[in-house]
């Protein structure tokens, strides 16, 4: 990992995301450069977490608002994709639903009542395949309730399914850049 270090008459290692991405790294000036890279590996996984939050914030920032028929198009795509998503791993795990939905609500990717009824969130047409399988996958885990729970089903189906999370969490903001 690539970082600019900066040494200064301070008592504490610190480090530091810039919005172009510029890791820097703040250090006492009795600390080794080998002390230093340890912190630094260390930190890698916060330091990944905020420099893509704060691209993701930039892009946030600049994104321009869809319009009506923008919005109604993604709303018909979303419904056909994910019926068929749905469809498609319902079978797989041997669970049935009854209808599916699209939503448009800043905490939810997804949610599964009890009455076997699917609502996905429009904007997850904006993520990466994978993601939206995710989301698929763990709403009719839902259904299995009971007979397994919901990490062993995701993790039968899709072992990086982590990674999915992950990016959920990370790159969701992108998800909204526009409003």
């Amino acid at each position: 990992m690539e970082y600019q270090l900066i040494y200064s008459n301070r008592t504490t290692l610190a480090i530091q995301t810039t919005e172009e991405g510029t890791v820097l790294v703040k250090a006492p000036k009795k600390y080794s450069r080998r002390r230093i890279r340890q912190f630094v590996r260390f930190k890698e996984g916060w330091i990944t977490r905020k420099t893509e939050q704060k691209k993701a914030e930039a892009w946030y920032i600049n994104a321009q608002p869809f319009t009506r028929k923008e919005r109604s198009y993604y709303y018909e795509a979303a419904a056909e994709l994910f019926e068929e998503k749905s469809s498609y791993y319902a079978e797989i795990m041997g669970v049935t639903y009854n209808r599916i939905t699209i939503m448009e609500k800043r905490a939810k990717w997804g949610s599964c009542s009890k009455k076997g009824e699917l609502q996905f969130n429009w904007r997850l047409l904006l993520a990466p395949e994978p993601v939206q399988d995710y989301v698929v996958i763990l709403e009719l885990a839902q259904l299995l309730k009971g007979m397994y729970s919901t990490r062993e089903v995701l993790e039968s189906m899709m072992p990086e399914y982590e990674y999915q999370e992950y990016w959920l969490k990370a790159n969701g903001i992108i998800l909204w850049s526009r409003a």
